[in-house]
């Protein structure tokens, strides 16, 4: 930029120069004139008014042409900026994610407990109750280790298994819907203490109840003022088969209610096509407002019902006040637990 600027200082100098010598030799041969020593009157010289005229609109358009490049060589420059803070904050978010993924790692290999496994056993429904089976697994031990678990305030003191070394068992009497976060386990070695927490999944409901999830493709479009949609979608169960110790209460029976804006709009039966994992194509013809919410009951053959709201299609801003929600009956119609999505 400096060197721009000394050229239009010196194209300024340059034309003063040139507008001085232009009134100088103008003067002389006007001069002549008015003697009598020139008899051509026609000036092969321009006036001073029209030579300085000149040089203005050249150094105008020399001014404005500098400006338009230097313009662009700015916007150049501020992309290659913009692209290369792009590039720090990605390269930033890589080198935080590598920082976190090694704190994970130093934090993993100063564990001592490498797996902590859950199974349930004397399950109850009409008490709703069970047994769970605490299973851990440690990365250290001793033949005089010691392994104490606190889950909900009731100390569950471990067992070494005789056949897995390195495994610990315990029981503890809960309820269904009990809520299990962080359970601290207690390991005695050779008269040392350590100590470290065990994440739980939260809600133990999911462990005995055959909730539905939905797969699904939907899409709207406002027409005239009417919301268009159209999408078809599935109902899918838990599959206990593999790891659970119990049967799951079986489903007999499936509805489906459409709703808009909190209030139904339809209830039809899909009994068939839930337990045979059927797509279900959106009925038609429904006077939605600004959403569509799909509610899902299925009652199984012990009496129970678990009902589930998925808002499929929303316009508009969505209010997570007014989340999907999802919540179990007993036999006699009482609400025994209930949650929102986001919990």
């Amino acid at each position: 930029m400096s060197s721009i600027s000394h050229i239009l200082a010196g194209m300024i100098i340059l034309a003063v120069l040139i507008i001085i010598v232009s009134i100088i030799i103008y003067n002389r041969r006007l001069d002549k004139v008015v003697k009598g020593e020139l008899h051509d009157t026609h000036n092969p010289i321009p006036e001073p008014k029209t030579t300085a005229g000149v040089l203005y609109k050249t150094i105008l358009i020399v001014i404005v042409s500098v400006s338009l490049i230097s313009i662009g060589a700015l916007s150049g420059t501020l992309i290659s900026l913009q692209g290369t803070v792009q590039d720090l904050e990605t390269t930033n978010s890589e080198i935080r994610s590598q920082v976190c993924f090694l704190q994970e790692m130093v934090e993993e290999q100063n564990k001592e407990v490498s797996q902590c496994d859950l199974y349930f056993e004397n399950v109850d429904y009409d008490t709703q109750t069970a047994e769970m089976i605490v299973k851990v697994r440690l990365k250290k031990f001793a033949d005089d280790t010691e392994a104490t678990l606190t889950i909900n305030g009731n100390n569950v003191v471990l067992q070494k298994d005789e056949i897995e070394n390195g495994v610990y068992c315990g029981s503890v009497k809960v309820g269904f819907f009990e809520e299990l976060t962080d359970a601290p386990i207690l390991i005695k070695t050779a008269g040392i203490y350590s100590a470290e927490s065990i994440p739980f999944g939260g809600s133990l409901a999911w462990n005995f109840f055959p909730f539905p999830a939905i797969s699904g493709h939907f899409s709207t479009d406002r027409t005239g003022g009417k919301l268009k949609y159209e999408g078809a979608y599935t109902i899918l169960l838990a599959d206990d088969t593999e790891s659970a110790t119990f049967d799951l209460p079986k489903v007999t029976d499936a509805k489906l209610t459409y709703m808009t804006s909190g209030r139904d709009l339809k209830t039809v039966d899909i009994t068939r096509q839930v337990l045979n994992g059927e797509e279900i194509v959106l009925e038609q013809g429904l006077d939605l407002e600004n959403d569509l919410t799909l509610c899902v009951e299925l009652t199984t053959d012990l009496g129970f019902k678990i009902s589930q709201e998925y808002m499929v299609l929303h316009e508009g801003p969505y209010d997570p006040e007014k989340d999907e929600m999802r919540w179990i009956e007993d036999p006699s119609g009482t609400v025994i637990w209930e949650r929102s999505m986001r919990d």
